[in-house]
């Protein structure tokens, strides 16, 4: 399996809209990633690091799961210039990627 992480990071200076990310992106995402190759997306909203005092690093990290490196290289050259052209509707941050393989 494959997970595209995709980090949003949290500073000072950072907006994060979750209603419309979890309403309007997340749907999105799915709608054109899941006919190519979508297994799952999973959402994590960062409330807190082990030191209580310190603000989270990334405010949503959102992790596409595909069932292998070639679905998801489709999926994501067909899909992510118009799916990042959605990011600044609910930041104003870049966000940060990671292509992982679960182990």
């Amino acid at each position: 399996m494959i997970r595209v992480s995709i980090y949003y990071p949290n500073t000072t200076a950072s907006k994060f809209n979750l209603e419309y990310f979890l309403t309007q992106h997340v749907p999105l995402v799915e709608g054109r990633l899941r006919p190519v190759g979508l297994e799952r997306v999973e959402i994590d909203e960062g409330i807190a690091t082990p030191k209580p005092d310190d603000p989270v690093p990334f405010s949503v990290v959102e992790h596409l799961v595909f069932n292998n490196f070639e679905e998801m290289q489709t999926a994501l050259g067909e899909n992510s210039e118009m799916l990042m052209a959605d990011v600044p509707n609910f930041t104003n941050v870049e966000p940060m990627v990671q292509i992982n393989r679960v182990v």
